[in-house]
């Protein structure tokens, strides 16, 4: 009886090394993502947008470009890279100019200029006793600059998203915490009444 007793134990310990190995095996290697933009629905235009003819430039100056992300484990130890498939800066401007079209903006490389500095596109994972969450934000700095080079609106933009409750820090749940801090983030840009009214002051 003691001898099965000890094969039991020792049959038990050898295969949760083995998942511990093979999980390792999978935290630590680099895993890839397309995070994905949704617009906002039911938008009516924006009656006199027609008029205001913009152009949209999305800068990189990140500190970091080359992942959003790293795995963790149960310890919050950084291991496998987190990288985009998409390319983050012009996820970031095609998501602006989908929001401006759909209020009425006409976007043709107009003497109107959007400047946006891309800051910061990252997700920390955040370790629990339970479970975890994933911690996403995207940080930018936003300018309307007129034809004369004067600067009509200058603010930064912090678009924040948590994914709650996950078990696995990976990809997917980066994923859906990177996109919902883009939306966070084009959301409070585009819904900003003094944005708004900064490029409706720019009418022909």
């Amino acid at each position: 009886m003691n001898n099965y007793k000890n094969l039991w134990r020792f049959w038990v310990s050898c295969s949760f090394l083995l998942f511990s190995f093979c999980l390792s095996g999978c935290a630590l290697t680099k895993e890839y993502i397309t995070v994905d933009y949704t617009p906002q629905k039911n938008i009516e235009p924006i009656r006199g947008a027609e008029k205001v003819n913009l152009k949209v430039n999305v800068n990189d100056g990140r500190s970091i470009r080359d992942k959003v992300c790293y795995k963790k484990n149960a310890y919050g130890m950084e291991l496998g890279e987190i990288i985009s498939n998409s390319d983050v800066v012009k996820l970031v401007q095609d998501s602006i100019k989908t929001e401006l079209t759909n209020r009425g903006f006409i976007l043709n490389d107009g003497n109107i200029v959007i400047n946006i500095e891309l800051i910061k596109f990252f997700n920390d994972f955040k370790t629990g006793f339970f479970a975890g969450d994933a911690s996403a934000e995207v940080l930018m700095g936003s300018q309307v600059k007129i034809s004369n080079g004067n600067i009509i609106y200058n603010k930064i933009i912090t678009g924040n998203y948590v994914e709650q409750n996950i078990q696995l820090a990976t990809g997917n749940n980066a994923k859906l915490a990177l996109e919902g801090a883009l939306k966070d983030a084009v959301s409070k840009l585009i819904n900003d009444s003094d944005f708004i009214m900064a490029l409706m002051e720019t009418k022909k």
